[in-house]
């Protein structure tokens, strides 16, 4: 239908109400009512009052437009309630659920005191609010359109830009580019807590998610990965979990400048992790290490559609190769003269050689020692990353028993670098009875972890730490993990323990009880 002036409307006469397919009040002019091409959503106008108020003012050009299909309606733009607005209630990170019906569909959210309702129109749990407590101004948790209740018309200002964006954070590729070196340092609406973007805390459900929170802020230090899940809109006809799309929404709040909290709630990706994986359990201890490489595996197989041998940002990021050399020794049978239960190689040992990728290496850490010294003090060994990392340069080779009572002795040898090096510091250990932790500590450097000694032949072997995962305390203590993360901008660490962030020394860092280390290729 042709767009008609303000000053046509007041010629014609209103003549009758009728409603649209939501049940909305329309009011129809002759004209319309007999024009087959008019749509009922396009027919309804502001009443002749307001008309007289606006037909003489010029258009802005600047002025937001009404979203296609919605009803055109000149208190869009002049809602009287804005004021109502109240910024510091709102949180969305939380399941979109309507608070009284469960209902997760067509849910809207009230501006004024943040509850969550379903539908806009008459006898919905939102109209009925509005009716009942007064509160007018309400956002689509969909399309982030906002309305006003119980009139339903679409309110139209630019200052509530900031809602949306704290509803779907967006960024350019230019933002992204330049995220890195941001020092800037803001200041959240709801309690005037600081905070920097990407280093903000994550709240823990009942004290047994740490482990997934710092394998999240681990995977969130990854440059290449977190700027994937910035920038890209994820195809929903691939992505056949509903969890891919939950944790891209969930790094973009943690990056989010213009954040209203100082921390972000991870419950809706945490909760559909837990409802659709067994392996993981509320209630219990969650190893960050096994989470961390299953998001890795978990994600490699969403992103490529369930074909692993296809690229994704994660193989791109986190695949290494490495050559493995097994050979079976034989065990003897023992005599009596024969009281040696050393592996020895014999004629029959099999021997084979495999090219293996990998997305992290696990470290063997030394046994701590039974005795103590002279002064009746327990020894706390320490070693150096370097001397674990000998178990890679190919000639080194590691026992590992057989149920047959057979022996493998395997040597590795990395035969490609990834761009992100992971390694799994081996502190914990089952057997029948209980669970042990080696308490070893593990010198590593911060930067110019040089392993050129197990990988000569390529460039390019010089890493720079990005994460740290730690536990400190004993099995049974309920010590929940941290993680150690270096902003780049300020060239500075931070120590985050679920919501808990404090800037620390580079040395304590170092001296930590490592778990799970990240380190970026230079």
């Amino acid at each position: 239908m042709t767009k008609r002036t303000h000053d046509a409307l007041l010629d014609e006469p209103l003549i009758e109400n009728v409603q649209d397919e939501e049940g909305n009040a329309l009011h129809l002019t002759s004209s319309e009512i007999n024009n087959p091409n008019t749509s009922v959503r396009e027919a309804n106008k502001d009443d002749t009052t307001s008309t007289n108020n606006h037909h003489h003012e010029e258009e802005d050009p600047k002025r937001l437009k009404p979203s296609k299909g919605s009803l055109i309606d000149e208190r869009s733009y002049q809602c009287p309630y804005l004021d109502s607005i109240n910024r510091k209630v709102l949180d969305f990170d939380f399941e979109k659920e309507c608070c009284e019906t469960l209902s997760n569909t067509n849910v809207y959210c009230c501006l004024v005191d943040g509850k969550f309702f379903k539908g806009k129109g008459e006898t919905t749990p939102a109209f009925i609010h509005a009716l009942n407590e007064g509160h007018h101004i309400f956002m689509s948790l969909s399309n982030g359109k906002i309305y006003c209740l119980p009139d339903n018309y679409e309110v139209i200002d630019h200052t509530l830009d900031d809602i949306r964006f704290n509803l779907n954070p967006t960024y350019s590729e230019k933002e992204v580019q330049e995220i890195d070196n941001q020092t800037r340092v803001c200041v959240a609406l709801s309690n005037g807590a600081k905070f920097i973007p990407g280093i903000v805390g994550l709240n823990s459900i009942k004290q047994s998610t740490d482990g997934i929170n710092v394998a999240i802020q681990a995977l969130s230090r990854v440059k290449s990965v977190r700027n994937f899940f910035l920038l890209h809109q994820i195809n929903l006809t691939k992505v056949k979990s509903r969890a891919v799309l939950l944790l891209r929404e969930l790094l973009r709040k943690m990056w989010n400048p213009k954040s209203f909290k100082s921390h972000v709630n991870p419950h809706e990706f945490v909760q559909t992790i837990l409802q659709n994986n067994k392996q993981f359990k509320l209630g219990e201890s969650i190893d960050p290490v096994q989470f961390f490489t299953w998001l890795l595996n978990f994600l490699h197989t969403e992103l490529t559609n369930n074909q692993p041998k296809q690229e994704s940002i994660i193989s791109k990021t986190f695949r290494g190769k490495i050559i493995v050399t097994s050979t079976i020794i034989r065990r003897k049978k023992a005599s009596a003269t024969d009281s040696s239960s050393n592996p020895q190689h014999n004629e029959d040992d099999i021997t084979s050689q495999s090219k293996t990728p990998f997305m992290y290496l696990t470290l063997d850490v030394p046994s701590t020692p039974l005795f103590k010294d002279e002064y009746a003090r327990n020894i706390l060994p320490q070693v150096s990353l370097f001397s674990l990392l000998s178990k890679f340069n190919g000639m080194k080779e590691t026992a590992i028993p057989l149920k047959n009572g057979d022996v493998e002795m395997r040597r590795y040898k990395i035969e490609k670098l990834p761009p992100y090096l992971v390694f799994h510091v081996k502190r914990f250990s089952k057997n029948y009875f209980f669970e042990e932790k080696n308490n070893t500590v593990v010198n590593f450097p911060l930067k110019n972890l040089d392993i050129s000694e197990i990988y000569p032949s390529g460039a390019g072997s010089t890493y720079n730490l990005v994460a740290n995962i730690c536990h400190e305390g004993n099995i049974g203590e309920g010590t929940p993990y941290k993680i150690h993360i270096h902003h780049t901008a300020e060239d500075k660490w931070y120590e985050i323990q679920d919501l808990d962030v404090k800037e620390v020394l580079p040395e304590e860092v170092s001296i930590s009880q490592s778990f799970l280390l990240i380190y970026a290729k230079q």
